[in-house]
């Protein structure tokens, strides 16, 4: 059984498949609302990195409940804590239950809540999204991949039995012989009183097991201000995927739904007496040598403002995924584009077709660009000319980090004894089930691997993802089909035998510590664990996904649009810049991340959402203060790892020009018994054509 999400228990108690009834909770709202009774809140001071999670990252989940005091309130309360559902319960709940059509689809917005008091108030709802009756439709929650198991919510962090034979998307669609569908809902437009307020959304989307999806939805800062009655333009995107989790073309829907909350008189006097909804200023058109930026920066012209305020800077919002789209069309007008070579398009097809600048005549971008690794030059151009600068790296796939030495020293074991080849990695395996259970207590082979039949998928999705990233290095992903892949099929099942054996005891206090774990997004070592960095073969190879900066060749705006990359060259997040930057010492990283940290609290953004508290300008003296004594602390990586990442992996890059397969149902099925070896590598074949 996996484990993911939610307890059973609670999934079924949190989302029943019929949709909510809301006479019993809109009675029991006014009985209590008449008679002043009011539920007592205990008050909690959020972390500003939890305000920032909470804030910028997408936000879980969303609930149908019968006959309860109000579905917004139980779902945010169970992910947040009995605080955050008090909070809710006190504010003003707007009951609704509209349905919209669109097309094959249904979407109801069930309820709508002010939160008046307690930690980040704001405008919090739920809602369902469903495939109209006798329609053939499978619907995946945008981020859900068509791998995932139908009907579940496996991104969310705590315990959920999921069966074995569960279908994932993809095949329950086969089965049915349905479409599938990606979807999303979210609120875009919020107006007060006829005025179109500014404020930050997050919002979720929760798989259920009748098919349909819950959204869920929270806005907050800014503008946003309590009201007797809010407009709501919603958002509904939707797009089509095939068995391989290709994207169709966007469509896109919006309505508007008012939401009226039921007040007392001493709410509604509260309403009157706060400061009046402020009168929208016109945006600016951009002023002479702004910048037009386009795709996925992270709110670079925000960082790129705080640095040169006397510059200007303007982000084009778009639909996830649109952004290369939008760049390789001439009639755009844009100045900055970001763009990742691995899923969004082809740098070299805009190159041919003189979309993006040359920027070779940049003697300061170039002197950078040549401190590249070799591979990460290569792939920022063409003909000896560069084209692109580097923005973001992250590894192909999460490959395994041997974790805590002293884990392995219990063992009499040192990082010295780290496997370096797949082979190793499965032998090794057979010698720590070899050791006493006394030896072993308190500890794991494998992260995620306390069961036999858990570690042996590990191992089998790393083998797969080694497989690919050396047929990738050899300009074919397809090819896998080697002597060391079938051996390590092989070498699977010897290690999958010993972890069958008796695992050890939890230590005195409860925990089991493992010695390899899923190692993350980057090759470097940190926080005193090492990459293992494994090959399969006998040349290793390791995948990384290249996000990339260009200047549009049309742009009226070229030397601004060169300042502004000439500063990323300078000021890309230290984490990346250590993978792609053949010559930087850790001191220099460091102090480069200190500096972006304490940048952060100049954006404009920022300050307008949160203001400075006495937290912030703490932390800013302390990060002054590092700077001033040269003193960086912990805030790069370690000499010794970026020395033996530099000697170990960047030699052996591969820059990804494709994703990697999705194989999480062909890996099930050869787990399962349904496919033999030959069969295996021949479906991992056709995945990657």
């Amino acid at each position: 059984m996996k484990k993911n999400a939610l307890d059973s228990k609670q999934l079924k108690a949190l989302f029943p498949e019929t949709p909510p009834a809301f006479t019993a909770f809109v009675e029991n709202n006014l009985a209590h609302l008449q008679a002043g009774k009011e539920t007592p809140v205990m008050k909690k001071k959020l972390s500003l990195g939890l305000v920032l999670a909470l804030v910028m990252m997408v936000l879980a989940a969303a609930v149908a409940v019968a006959a309860i005091m109000s579905p917004t309130a139980d779902v945010f309360g169970f992910l947040y804590g009995k605080e955050k559902k008090e909070a809710l319960l006190k504010g003003d709940i707007a009951a609704i239950g509209q349905t919209h059509p669109s097309g094959e689809l249904d979407v109801t917005l069930e309820e709508v809540v002010y939160q008046t008091q307690g930690d980040m108030p704001g405008l919090y709802g739920t809602g369902l999204i469903a495939a109209r009756e006798g329609s053939k439709l499978v619907l995946v929650p945008e981020d859900f991949s068509v791998a995932d198991p139908a009907g579940f919510p496996v991104h969310y962090g705590t315990t959920l039995e999921i069966p074995e034979d569960s279908p994932s998307y993809a095949e329950l669609a086969q089965q049915q012989g349905a479409r599938m569908l990606m979807v999303r809902v979210l609120p875009r437009q919020i107006t007060v009183e006829g005025k179109e307020l500014e404020a930050d959304v997050g919002y979720s989307l929760i798989p259920q097991p009748d098919g349909s999806v819950r959204f869920a939805f929270e806005v907050m800062h800014g503008q946003l201000v309590r009201a007797q009655q809010y407009d709501i333009t919603l958002s509904l995107s939707v797009r089509e995927l095939n068995q391989e989790g290709n994207q169709g073309e966007l469509i896109k829907d919006s309505w508007k739904v008012q939401a009226l909350p039921t007040l007392t008189e001493t709410a509604k006097a509260e309403i009157a007496a706060q400061t009046p909804v402020p009168t929208p200023t016109e945006k600016p058109a951009p002023a002479p040598g702004a910048i037009k930026m386009v795709g996925q920066h992270w709110s670079e012209h925000e960082k790129y403002m705080a640095a040169y305020p006397e510059r200007s800077a303007a982000n084009i919002q778009l639909e996830y995924g649109e952004w290369y789209n939008y760049i390789a069309d001439p009639g755009n007008d844009w100045d900055v584009g970001f763009f990742f070579l691995s899923e969004d398009g082809s740098l070299q097809d805009l190159i041919k077709s003189g979309r993006v600048l040359d920027l070779s005549g940049s003697p300061a971008i170039m002197d950078k660009v040549k401190d590249l690794h070799p591979k990460i030059q290569e792939a920022l151009g063409s003909g000896g000319k560069t084209f692109a600068v580097p923005h973001a790296i992250f590894a192909g796939h999460n490959g395994l980090t041997a974790m805590r030495e002293e884990t392995w020293q219990q063992l009499g074991w040192s990082f010295d004894k780290a496997p370096k080849t797949f082979a190793e990695l499965t032998a090794l395996a057979e010698e720590y089930m070899a050791l006493p259970l006394k030896t072993r207590k308190g500890t794991l082979f494998l992260g995620d691997g306390n069961t036999a039949a858990a570690a042996r998928r590990v191992l089998l999705s790393e083998l797969v993802n080694m497989a690919y990233s050396e047929a990738m290095a050899r300009g074919d992903a397809s090819d896998i089909d080697t002597p060391a892949f079938r051996e390590g099929l092989t070498q699977i099942q010897s290690a999958y035998k010993a972890l069958s054996k008796k695992q050890a005891a939890k230590d005195k206090n409860g925990h089991h510590y493992v010695l390899i774990a899923d190692g993350g997004q980057s090759f470097l070592d940190s926080f005193g664990n090492q990459r293992l960095n494994l090959r399969l073969g006998d040349a290793p190879a390791f995948t990384q996904r290249l996000g990339v900066c260009v200047i549009n060749a049309d742009s009226k705006n070229k030397e601004a649009a060169l300042q502004y990359v000439e500063w990323l060259v300078n000021n890309t997040y230290w984490m990346a810049m250590a993978e792609m930057n053949a010559v930087l010492p850790a001191r220099d990283l460091a102090r480069m991340s200190v500096e972006q940290n304490l940048l952060t609290y100049s954006e404009q953004g920022y300050i307008a959402a949160y203001g400075l508290s006495e937290e912030d300008k703490a932390s800013m003296a302390k990060l002054e203060g590092m700077l001033a004594s040269g003193d960086y602390g912990n805030h790069g990586p370690e000499e010794a790892a970026l020395a033996r990442y530099r000697e170990k992996v960047a030699p052996n890059l591969t820059i990804m020009t494709q994703p990697m397969p999705v194989t999480y149902d062909i890996q099930k099925n050869y787990l399962n018994g349904k496919l033999n070896a030959d069969a295996f590598i021949k479906a991992l074949q056709e995945a990657a054509k």
